[in-house]
């Protein structure tokens, strides 16, 4: 199986093309790893369109807001 890293790179233009997509990580759920996908708010279709695995891995969607750099 390929490394969450890896899965993320693989789907970053896919992600990223969907809206209120803020960013994306590798992340722990349960104590395995996951990818974490942050939205900049509550968006019911692009929840709708992320699947509940990527390559293997759990996909866990958080709304975080938009990020900037400081």
């Amino acid at each position: 199986m390929p490394s969450a890293a890896e899965v993320i790179e693989t789907h970053l233009d896919w992600v990223f093309s969907l809206e209120d997509v803020a960013g994306i990580a590798e992340g722990e759920l349960d104590g395995e790893p996951c990818i974490k996908i942050y939205l900049v708010q509550e968006n019911t279709r692009t929840a709708l369109e992320l699947p509940e695995h990527l390559d293997g891995y759990r996909v866990i969607a958080e709304v975080t807001g938009s990020f900037s750099k400081t």
